[in-house]
């Protein structure tokens, strides 16, 4: 495998020196890779920064959140809880085309109501481009390596 760079002018080089291709504003060059690689898309989420857990907190419920995909690539994307023992994802990942959303549901365990806790919970949307030609079904080893995960949080606000 050889290894390229990138010039002030934004082309990419062969160690060789034989040109590959010009990068755009928007492109970065892997220095163990001799592709071009897009810089992953922006999500939107509905609600955009907040998710409302609503009383009573002892019966199970089920909250829905949706994620949109903004970019211009197919998009991995991984969902997660930090309070696993109160919260958990459906849907942990998904394929998401271009434009494209899916609607995720969280669960709730029954719990006492405990303010102190409350106050640091959220989930956790992770998202990469997805491989070039990839289908739609979401594979795991797309997060492992050195790839560049974005991270966006839900918080969880509790309405007593």
């Amino acid at each position: 495998m050889s290894q390229a760079t990138a010039t002030k002018e934004k082309r990419v080089i062969h160690f060789e020196g034989t040109y590959l291709s010009h990068v755009g504003e928007k492109s970065f060059v892997s220095p163990f890779s001799s592709n071009v690689v897009e810089p992953t898309g922006e999500i939107e989420t509905q609600p955009s920064s907040k998710l409302v857990v609503n009383a009573p907190f002892d019966r199970m419920n089920t909250y829905y959140f949706k994620i949109i995909n903004t970019g211009e690539h197919r998009i991995g994307v991984g969902i997660k809880t930090n309070n696993r023992n109160r919260f958990e994802v459906e849907q942990k990942f998904a394929v998401i085309d271009p434009n494209e959303s899916i609607l995720a549901s969280m669960k709730s365990s029954p719990f006492p109501q405990d303010s102190e806790e409350e106050s640091v919970d959220k989930i956790k949307i992770g998202w990469i481009n997805a491989p070039v030609g990839a289908g739609r079904e979401f594979k795991r080893e797309w997060f492992r390596g050195d790839t560049v995960v974005q991270n966006r949080s839900l918080f969880i606000e509790y309405n007593k």
